[in-house]
């Protein structure tokens, strides 16, 4: 999926129009609508506009596979586990490991 491909899904998953966009990452509408179009030429900038006003990170914005169905699920859990304090953080941590370790 393309960069304007995202960030149109995002987009629509908050229910935002360009305008909002716009206002929440100061680029203008026809800059947005144009990417979200496949329109080339982004910067590293605009994306980092763009990812935070969706509070995700740039890299999956730009990521070649990303299901953004769960990506706002997945940037509210990581949200919540910075939250953490360490102790329960690093107890979250070992158990997501020993999961991924008995799917290997």
């Amino acid at each position: 999926m393309e960069v304007g491909s995202r960030v149109r899904e995002l987009r629509k998953d908050k229910k935002w129009t360009l305008e909002t966009l716009a206002q929440k990452t100061g680029l203008s509408v026809s800059y947005l609508s144009l990417l979200e179009r496949g329109g080339s030429g982004y910067s590293a900038e605009s994306i980092d506009k763009i990812a935070e006003a969706f509070s995700v990170s740039p890299s999956l914005l730009q990521a070649p596979e990303v299901d953004l169905s769960r990506l706002t699920e997945i940037s509210e859990l990581v949200l919540a586990l910075s939250h953490l304090p360490l102790e329960e953080f690093e107890a979250v941590r070992k158990v997501i490991l020993a999961m991924r370790a008995r799917s290997s």
